[in-house]
């Protein structure tokens, strides 16, 4: 019998049903025979009049049931492509004929009209709508050849389409600039020269190599330094009239608490005591929204740009210098505009009561972490003017210490991390390398901006204001269970890893600490974890965190998704219509996740390229080291000191090396000698090369066995070992191909 167009749709909508060709579709309703034109001419109907609609070879689905999303394509050669996504989705896979007219690495938006079944079956989709980025700029060596010239760079070839500039040398580093479509040749693009840099070799051009090969726009747009520069001028008079509408907040002590070298103060803390008995935590970000409306020359940058990148001596801000530095600092003894969150805190370190305002105040004091410190631990003389604060900063550590027992009570992982230092002296030339140190007066700071965050969170989930959240998914069971089998082979047991939470993640690392090789274990759990990104729905949590919902509200100065929070937050307090549109949030998800990988992939890539430039000056000395990697062709060392990693290929080893890679180690066949992660060495520096981002190291002693804890491997041995030792190891490491390859480790962000 044939259904009429209601029972059609209500047959669509049943949850159970899933996107069916016109023959299955007629199978499920029960049609056949001389009903079988006319239900598709119903169909045909349905269609026109938009109430269904036709997915992936010709399945029918209701449209509602069509999700969209953003992400990156990648195409394949063979013409389909895939949709990449931040967190934990699978990718999107799109045939050719639906992919528009969008381009490799291009931002998409994808309409996905079959979904996967969670392992092997990917989603499929279709393009809907493409984001085109600006021609991207590159550095690289020019080359003479052909009509113009060619310029090589490390992810293609551009091919001069005008002359040069008659004063360019043959080497020379220069900046060009690439056109969006591809030439004829897959390996060759057609551009032009901007700048020309000079010698290659010179660290005065790190930046520009480092920026630019990670596609960083630092440019600053004219547009938008103008309109900062008229924001500062009339700020004075704006702000006066705005103190009818804020809370004064003037008389508060509230401090800024921020690392010696900071010039950009967009957070400050109070505490106060309540008459109950509680304490109420005061956190006050610059209110960056009041000076950054949506849609903006402003605005546009730092859309664009999505987060601020740190290169150690250089900056890439994401708002202009002028406005980060005067309007969004609260600088001390100076009347601010503010966004506050005031926690009234138990004795337990739980939040009873939250409430936010749009405030005015003035910081009491600039105060920075070793100042801070000084006073907790009575230096008065070091504290300078944090010392006549000491009786409020002995309760703000008091109250800092709270939240965090509170915190990993309920299981988020703590992770203690070494982070590597590089100081930096004039033209671009690193002075020293080390480790970071991370103070107690750190982590006050911290466990505050945490709380703030986790409290907007809240208001923002109950109101259900338009923001991006901050999810962590938990950790994938492949890699979990491949670092469980790393531990174990070091000696260390894990639990299992279905089912695992983050408390038992915390206990196992807790475990650790006493073990010498604890950070180094720590380290490979993080790699372990899944990447944090930003998201339209809470509904995730927090994993790593503990926290059912979370974002990131404390930074609107340096990330953008804090931008869009305090818009929303600001609306929500003062009951005006919020932004930004709710469609644009996906985009922005995606886009923002994206742009603070590429700032942290930046980051680690010029502190690596600085540390190698140091490390240049110390070709032929030895060092103390670990091992921190094993593979088929050696070994990745990091010097114990200055943090900095090398690779020691076997070839130069006084052995043949079994890798073992199930023990996740090597073995000399003729010396036994062991050399697994964590293994101490000592080394000599053979090569460096920053360009490459390479060092080669000879390990000279270390290693363990049984018989001999330690075993000289001296370079002059392995020079003189045998034509067969030679050979032996040759055909060990031809086949892995990855010898002196670096290895670079992900940090996995808050």
């Amino acid at each position: 019998m044939l259904p009429d167009s209601e029972q059609v749709l209500a047959h669509l909508g049943e949850p159970s049903y899933r996107p069916a060709k016109m023959k299955e579709l007629a199978r499920e309703l029960g049609v056949s025979g001389d009903d079988y034109r006319p239900l598709r001419q119903l169909m045909h109907t349905l269609e026109g009049e938009g109430k269904v609609t036709r997915a992936n070879k010709g399945r029918y689905l209701l449209p509602e049931s069509l999700t969209q999303t953003w992400g990156r394509l990648r195409l394949h050669e063979r013409g389909f492509g895939f949709v990449v996504r931040a967190g934990a989705e699978a990718d999107v896979f799109v045939a050719a004929g639906f992919l528009l007219d969008a381009k490799d690495g291009e931002w998409v938006e994808v309409e996905i009209t079959e979904s996967g079944d969670g392992q092997q079956r990917l989603p499929r989709g279709r393009v809907i709508e493409v984001r085109r980025q600006p021609l991207r700029e590159y550095t690289g060596t020019f080359r003479r050849r052909g009509r113009h010239g060619l310029v090589m760079t490390e992810e293609t070839v551009i091919s001069l389409d005008t002359a040069p500039p008659g004063e360019i040398k043959e080497g020379d580093l220069v900046i060009v600039e690439a056109d969006a479509e591809k030439s004829g040749s897959a390996r060759q693009r057609p551009g032009r020269i901007l700048h020309i840099l000079g010698d290659v070799e010179d660290p005065r051009h790190d930046f520009d190599v480092v920026t630019l090969a990670h596609a960083i726009s630092v440019r600053d747009n004219p547009k938008a330094e103008a309109e900062a520069a008229a924001r500062v001028q009339g700020a004075a008079t704006e702000r006066e009239q705005e103190l009818e509408h804020r809370r004064d907040l003037r008389t508060l002590t509230v401090l800024t608490i921020d690392p010696d070298e900071a010039r950009d103060f967009d957070d400050a803390v109070s505490v106060e005591a309540l008459p109950t008995g509680e304490l109420q935590l005061g956190v006050h970000i610059a209110d960056v929204a009041h000076y950054v409306p949506s849609g903006g020359a402003i605005d546009m940058q730092a859309r664009e740009r999505a987060t601020s990148v740190y290169l150690l001596d250089r900056v890439v801000h994401m708002l202009p210098r002028t406005l980060a530095a005067d309007l969004c600092t609260l600088a001390p003894h100076e009347d601010r505009l503010a966004v506050t969150v005031l926690l009234d805190i138990d004795g337990g370190g739980s939040v009873l009561r939250r409430s936010f305002c749009l405030s005015v105040l003035r910081s009491a004091d600039r105060l920075t972490y070793s100042q801070v410190q000084a006073a907790l631990e009575g230096d008065f003389r070091g504290a300078g003017p944090a010392a006549a604060h000491t009786p409020l900063l002995e309760s703000m550590i008091d109250l800092s210490q709270r939240l965090r027992a509170r915190r990993l009570d309920r299981g988020a992982i703590d992770f203690e991390l070494a982070e590597k230092a590089v100081t930096m002296g004039e033209e671009g030339i690193p002075t020293s390398l080390g480790q970071a140190t991370h103070l107690p007066s750190h982590r006050l700071v911290e466990e505050f901006m945490l709380a703030a965050n986790e409290a907007v969170a809240e208001e923002a989930a109950t109101a259900e204001l338009p923001v991006l959240f901050r999810i962590h998914d938990p950790p994938d069971p492949g890699k979990l269970e491949a670092f469980r089998n790393l531990a174990g082979s070091l000696g260390y047991r894990l639990p299992g890893v279905h089912g695992i939470t983050s408390s038992s993640l915390q206990q196992a690392l807790e475990a650790l600490n006493d073990r010498p090789d604890a950070a180094l274990l720590s380290q490979l759990l993080l790699r372990a974890m899944m990447r944090a990104s930003y998201a339209t729905d809470e509904a995730q949590g927090h994993f790593g965190l503990a926290s059912e919902r979370y974002l990131h509200f404390t930074s609107p100065i340096r990330r953008y998704p804090d931008l869009i929070v305090h818009r929303a937050l600001r609306a929500h307090i003062t009951g005006e219509a919020t932004a930004p549109a709710e469609d644009d949030l996906g985009w922005l998800a995606q886009w923002t996740s994206h742009c603070e990988r590429r700032a942290e992939a930046a980051e680690r890539d010029y502190v690596r390229l600085k540390q190698l430039r140091f490390m240049s000056s110390h070709v032929g000395e030895e060092f103390d080291a670990v091992v921190s990697g094993v593979v088929g062709a050696g070994l990745f060392v990091e010097l114990v000191d200055w943090l900095v990693e090398g690779f020691c290929p076997l070839r130069l080893l006084d052995d043949y090396f079994e890798f073992e890679e199930n023990r996740h180690r090597l073995r000399g066949q003729r010396t036994g000698l062991v050399f697994s992660m964590g293994t101490p060495v000592r080394i000599r520096v053979l090569t460096v090369e920053p360009l490459r981002r390479r060092m080669d190291l000879l390990i000279i002693e270390g290693g363990s066995e049984r018989s001999r804890e330690t075993h000289s491997t001296g370079g002059r041995g392995a020079r003189r070992a045998s034509a067969r030792d030679k050979r032996q190891q040759q055909r060990q490491t031809r086949p892995q191909g990855k010898g002196g390859k670096e290895r670079r480790g992900n940090r996995r962000s808050r």
